[in-house]
C-alpha cells in the first residue's frame, strides 16, 4: 500500500494520474475524494423490479429545473447540480467524485469510506470500490443511508478516500485493454451495465 511520500511520487512519475490533484488531500496512506455534482436516483415507483438480464438504463429526455440539469433515463434520473442533496434512510444513490482518474500497470486503487461520514450511517461504496491497474476515469459512489436519519450532503465536500496498491508485477492485460471491461473512460455517476454479462 502506498505512503504519502509514495503516492506523490506516483503522482509526479505519471503513474498515477488524478485532476485536479491537490496535494492537501493526501493523507498518511490515502487521498481525499470530493463529492461531485451528479447524483443518480433510481425511479422505484415507475419499475417492479430490476431484471439484470434485460437492464439497459437508456436516456429519454433532459430538462432543467431550477439550478438542476435532470437527465431521464428508463430506470434513473441523473441530476447535476451544485445544490446540496438529502439522503434519506434506506435510500440507494449513485454518485461522482469531483476527480478524475488513471492507473497505469503497476497500480490499482480502492475506495474506502471517511470515518465522519460512516459514523453518521452513510456508506459510499456498497460492494464496488476497487481499480485495477489501467483503469481511466470519474470514481462512481454506491452510496446508502443505513441510519435512521436524513443525511444532508455537500457538493465538494470530503466524502471518501482512495487508497493506492503496487502490483508486485504490472498486469499483462490492463482494465483499458481488456475485452469485457465495462467502465472504460467511466463517466461520472455511470449506470450499471450488468446486461453486458449475458451477451
Amino acid at each position: 500500500m502506498l505512503s504519502d511520500a509514495d503516492i506523490k511520487k506516483a503522482i509526479k512519475n505519471k503513474e498515477i494520474i488524478i485532476k485536479p490533484f491537490k496535494k492537501e488531500q493526501v493523507g498518511p496512506a490515502s487521498y481525499d475524494l470530493l463529492l461531485g455534482n451528479k447524483i443518480r436516483l433510481f425511479k422505484s415507483t415507475e419499475h417492479a423490479c430490476i431484471d439484470i438480464k434485460n437492464y439497459e438504463d437508456t436516456f429519454r429526455y433532459i430538462h432543467k429545473y431550477k439550478n438542476k440539469i435532470i437527465e431521464h433515463y428508463t430506470y434513473t434520473d441523473l441530476i447535476t447540480s451544485k445544490d446540496p442533496f438529502v439522503l434519506h434512510p434506506g435510500e440507494f444513490v449513485l454518485c461522482d467524485t469531483m476527480e478524475y482518474f488513471e492507473f497505469s500497470k503497476n497500480f490499482a486503487g480502492q475506495i474506502m469510506g471517511r470515518s465522519s461520514i460512516g459514523r453518521l450511517g452513510v456508506i459510499v461504496h456498497a460492494t464496488a470500490g476497487f481499480f485495477d491497474p489501467g483503469f481511466k476515469g470519474f470514481g462512481t459512489l454506491e452510496m446508502a443511508n443505513l441510519g435512521k436519519i436524513s443525511v444532508k450532503l455537500y457538493p465538494g465536500m470530503k466524502i471518501a478516500q482512495m487508497g493506492f496498491y503496487k502490483l508486485e508485477n504490472p498486469c499483462e492485460i490492463s482494465y483499458d485493454i481488456r475485452k469485457g471491461s465495462k467502465y472504460v473512460k467511466n463517466n461520472q455517476a455511470a449506470s450499471s451495465k450488468i446486461m453486458q454479462d449475458f451477451k
